[in-house]
C-alpha cells in the first residue's frame, strides 16, 4: 500500500497516495461508502419512514442547538 515516503491520506473518503495515481484498494467499496457518507452529511435518507423521517429531525435540532 506504502513505501517509505509515501503519504497515505483519505480524500472525499477515497484512499489516496502521494505517489500513486487513482484510488487505493476497492474503489466501489469506495464509491458505496462516499455516496452513503453524502447522502448522511445531505439528510437524504435513502428509505423515507416515519423513524428516518424523526431521527432527522432530531439530527437538525442538535445540529441547530450546536450552531447557536
Amino acid at each position: 500500500m506504502a513505501l517509505p515516503g509515501d503519504t497515505i491520506s483519505i480524500e472525499e473518503g477515497y484512499y489516496r497516495n502521494n505517489n500513486h495515481k487513482g484510488v487505493l484498494g476497492l474503489e466501489s467499496a469506495q464509491n458505496a461508502l462516499h455516496a452513503m457518507a453524502t447522502r448522511i452529511l445531505n439528510f437524504q435518507e435513502k428509505v423515507k419512514s416515519p423513524a428516518t423521517i424523526e431521527m432527522k429531525k432530531e439530527a437538525k435540532h442538535i445540529i441547530e442547538e450546536k450552531n447557536e
